[in-house]
């Protein structure tokens, strides 16, 4: 079994993340909406006023985790992540991440993402990636990608 082909497909299947955030000792997580691109780099919409929003602005290092939550108990593989979280303000990163991000509820332009829009768009550079390891009994952390 290749644990990079299956962190691959966890990322590919999947489409919420749940996002870990701490600013001046106070953390928070946060279920997010996602899609990837293709340095692994994860995509997200949300408020700027949101607490994560706030949190990513004062301090930019986070965690994530992906898993389907609907798997058999004791059966569950599922990532672990750290790296960088950035609100992306200029048109250039936007439309670079437009590539990537979209969704239903609205349609994707720049203007969504700017000016006095209550959106922003945000990318997260993963600095490392972990999966449980299926192939033992014991409970185990391989860094993948």
């Amino acid at each position: 079994m290749n644990l990079n082909n299956l962190a691959r497909k966890i990322l590919k299947d999947n489409i919420y993340l749940s996002l870990s955030t701490c600013a001046q000792n106070k953390p928070w997580i946060a279920p997010l909406f996602y899609h990837l691109g293709p340095q692994y780099e994860l995509y997200f919409a949300s408020q700027p006023t949101s607490l994560h929003g706030i949190q990513i602005a004062k301090n930019p290092k986070i965690a994530f985790a992906i898993f389907d939550s609907q798997q058999k108990e004791g059966t569950g593989i599922g990532i672990q992540a750290s790296g960088v979280a950035k609100r992306l303000e200029n048109r250039d990163e936007i439309l670079e991440a437009m590539k990537y991000y979209h969704t239903d509820f609205f349609k994707v332009s720049p203007s969504k993402f700017m000016g006095k829009s209550k959106y922003r768009l945000y990318k997260i550079t993963p600095t490392c990636f972990f999966l449980n390891d299926p192939r033992v009994k014991v409970d185990r952390r391989v860094e993948v990608l």
